[in-house]
């Protein structure tokens, strides 16, 4: 099912860093994460973004299954419990062990060589729903290159009296890091590995990336839409104010992207954060970009503010008790993530922020 807006605004992040809701040693912090990345090593062998494909009734789910791997906090019925654990991240759960390949079986009860480390397993795979109109956090995708996350919707102008409607994403998403032609390639919703004719719009512009020592500010890109293929708000958020705010220090944020299809909440570590990002390994594509977002997440997320198929996702801070964008992710490692700031976004792409009458329109 799709990523529906709530009701009721979901409650605001937390304006300062928290502790973990259960305190744990610095020896099984380090435990834990080594029964991460054991566990990744054997499970994600080539990384989080296996080739996915369509299984057909009866065939086992194997690793193509697994999205990601974080560490957290067993979940039961909703109710966290002071159970360190390896939280792997699945598109599909079932209860009988017998239906996943043994490539991709977890250990049940305490896990081998780590003691007092458990595993759960979380639903927060790739959202490949179809939908109109289509709703930011939701898939997005041009042809052949990396899945990613709809941003959010802006304006621009196309003619001297005129502003056209643009879906926002990032550049290694909605032009393959360069590649893309612009007016020419279409951006398809939802990406659905194979399914290429499902368009929402066609790439206008992006700011190209330098894999050089040069400096990058921002990895985006816009598509021209329509308004009846698009909605304003965000998926499971809803509506928020379009005004673009700076990120602070401190600063509480939440987002949503395609592949954690859930509200994700974090705090902003550091504003002017360098750092580089590895977009491929064959040729090598690593991008220098200041100054970034640095996110930690929250004891409220068991797991990590942003997973594979996340970047684009929109990062909005509680200001004055409404939800503004600060940001927008493009990257993240086992920690934290990395957000561009979405005023400069803007200014690259000489975009503007939709106002209230455009988006009662849209």
């Amino acid at each position: 099912a799709s990523c529906e807006p709530p009701r009721r605004p979901p409650p605001p992040p937390p304006e300062v860093a928290e502790a973990a809701p259960f305190a744990l040693a610095p020896a099984v912090q380090r435990r834990l994460e080594r029964a991460r990345k054991h566990l990744a090593k054997r499970l994600l062998p080539n990384g989080p973004a296996l080739k996915r494909r369509a299984r057909s009734k009866g065939q086992l789910l194997g690793r193509e299954n697994i999205m990601a791997i974080s560490t957290g906090f067993k979940q039961v019925k909703g109710e966290v419990k002071p159970v360190p654990c390896v939280v792997v991240h699945v598109e599909v759960k079932v209860k009988d062990p017998k239906a996943v390949s043994a490539a991709a079986r977890l250990p049940a009860g305490e896990l081998k060589g780590f003691p007092g480390i458990y595993t759960d397993v979380v639903v927060t795979g790739a959202n490949y729903s179809h939908r109109r109109p289509a709703i930011g956090g939701e898939t997005l995708v041009r042809p052949g290159t990396f899945n990613g996350t709809f941003t959010c919707l802006v304006k621009r102008p196309v003619s001297p009296t005129q502003s056209g409607l643009f879906v926002l994403g990032c550049n290694h998403t909605l032009a393959g890091l360069n590649a893309g032609q612009r007016n020419v390639d279409p951006v398809i919703q939802p990406a659905v590995p194979g399914f290429t004719t499902d368009v929402i719009g066609r790439l206008t512009d992006y700011i190209d990336l330098h894999f050089n020592n040069t400096i990058n500010e921002v990895d985006c890109a816009i598509a021209f839409t329509l308004p009846e293929l698009v909605d304003p708000r965000i998926a499971l958020i809803g509506a928020y104010n379009h005004e673009p705010r700076l990120a602070e220090v401190g600063m509480g944020v939440i987002a949503v992207g395609a592949a954690t299809r859930r509200i994700v909440y974090g705090v902003v570590e550091a504003v002017h954060h360098a750092g580089n990002v590895d977009y491929s390994t064959n040729p090598l594509r690593v991008s220098r970009f200041f100054p970034l977002i640095k996110i930690r997440p929250t004891s409220q997320n068991n797991g990590l503010f942003s997973n594979p198929g996340d970047s684009g996702a929109l990062v909005l801070g509680s200001i004055g008790g409404q939800f503004h964008p600060v940001g927008m992710i493009i990257s993240g490692d086992d920690t934290f993530s990395y957000a561009c700031h979405y005023a400069t976004v803007l200014a690259r792409l000489g975009a503007f922020p939709l106002t209230p009458a455009d988006q009662a329109q849209a």
